[in-house]
Formats: structure tokens, C-alpha cells, sequence
């Protein structure tokens, strides 16, 4: 059976994006590729990561991007050593709401245990990705020791 892709681009480095993302997408990817924080773009209607740089990838216990691709952040439990990782989670989601809301960068400054057992004290920094109209459609997040 043939999967349908045509709510799907795929980019020059065979990528899959949803097609909302196609003026931005080789941007987006480029962008946390090439940080060496832990960055990724997570959709703005699902939450799910579209996109994830490696070194964020490693944090949650994860080997490869494609692993982490379409998982939410209540969905990164499986490799942590958390016991309460839906308030962790509850709030990275409320923080996406704020930028899904007012349209604007914010940051915040949490701890987080990562996969390996250290201890990561970390400030965020979350973006919106907005499209022509000033709709957000993602939002692109650095992770900064």
C-alpha cells in the first residue's frame, strides 16, 4: 500500500515537513541543524516535533531525529528518569501556548533531568513561526546550559 504524501513536501535533504511548513521548511531545518544547543520545531496545532536537532535528540535518550519526529512532549516519558514527567511536560505545553497566543518570543529558565541522569539547568528560548498572514504555524525552541 502507497503511503499519500500530499499533505506532506519533502525537502532536498528527504526530510518530510507537512505541507504548511514548505516556504519555511529548508530554513527551519538549516537553522537547528547548525545550532549547537539543543534546538527543534514542534507543529503549533498538534505539538508534535517536526524537526530536531541531534543534540536535542540525545538529551531525551533518543539515537536518531527520525525517532522524536511526530511524538509530543508527553510522549519523551519512555526515556526519562522523571516519575512526575507530565508536570514537566504540562509545562513546555503551556509555555507553547504562550507563544501560540501572543504571538511572541519568550523565555524561560527550568531544570531538567535528562536521560543519561544529569541535571540539565537550562534556559528556553521559544519562538512562533508565523506564515504570510501572521499565523503561527510552529515554533522553533533553543535549549541554552
Amino acid at each position: 500500500m502507497l503511503q499519500d504524501y500530499s499533505s506532506e513536501i519533502l525537502l532536498n535533504t528527504d526530510i518530510l515537513l507537512p505541507k504548511h511548513f514548505s516556504v519555511l521548511g529548508n530554513f527551519l531545518i538549516d537553522v537547528v541543524q547548525s545550532s549547537s544547543h539543543p534546538a527543534h520545531v514542534k507543529d503549533i496545532s498538534t505539538g508534535k516535533y517536526v524537526f530536531s536537532n541531534q543534540r536535542n535528540v540525545e538529551i531525551f535518550g533518543f539515537q536518531y531525529i527520525e525517532q522524536i519526529i511526530g511524538l509530543t512532549a508527553y510522549d519523551l516519558h519512555v526515556n526519562m528518569p522523571w516519575r512526575d514527567w507530565n508536570v514537566y511536560a504540562t509545562k513546555i505545553v503551556a509555555l507553547d501556548n504562550r507563544v501560540k497566543t501572543e504571538k511572541e518570543a519568550i523565555k524561560d529558565k527550568h531544570m531538567l533531568a535528562t536521560s543519561s541522569g544529569l541535571i540539565r539547568d537550562q534556559a528556553v528560548i521559544k519562538f512562533p513561526v508565523l506564515n504570510v498572514t501572521q499565523k503561527p504555524i510552529a515554533i522553533l525552541t533553543f535549549n541554552y546550559d
